[in-house]
């Protein structure tokens, strides 16, 4: 499922340092909504806005969790990704307030996305495209007992 904008909840604008120049990337984030099919899971819209073509997958993505928490959390650890991606295939660097520290907490290391991928052998960002995107859904990161 494709996610629509929605209400943005949070916003920030990084700079992109490039042999090009510099230019603004916004990366924002919407609220979660709950799936529209039957016993959906929750989504949160993620988009990052201002990116050099081919640096990050273009468009609104849907990362989803089991409840409201979980999907922002992910949005956030997915939006950590993109950005991440997109220094690495534009050989530039991100500042956010005159800074490389852009202000974002290691989220991915947090909820252990990142072992779950690496497992799996894939990136959820593999081949520019979000494993979220185009109907196919990440597996929901469930919580330890």
């Amino acid at each position: 499922m494709r996610a629509s904008p929605g209400r943005v909840i949070a916003e920030r604008t990084f700079q992109l340092h490039t042999t090009r120049g510099v230019r603004p990337v916004t990366m924002r984030i919407g609220a979660a909504v709950r799936d529209r099919q039957p016993g959906g899971d929750w989504l949160c819209p993620v988009t990052i806005v201002g990116a050099p073509r081919g640096t990050v997958p273009p468009g609104m993505h849907a990362v989803y969790g089991i409840d409201p928490l979980q999907a922002i959390v992910l949005a956030i650890g997915y939006a950590q990704q993109a950005l991440a991606l997109l220094q690495r295939r534009s050989k530039g660097k991100l500042t956010w307030l005159e800074t490389t520290d852009l202000g974002l907490p290691d989220i991915i290391g947090l909820v252990g996305v990142r072992r779950s991928f690496r497992s799996r052998g894939r990136s959820p960002l593999a081949k520019g495209r979000a494993a979220t995107d185009r109907g196919r859904r990440t597996t929901p990161v469930r919580p330890r007992r």
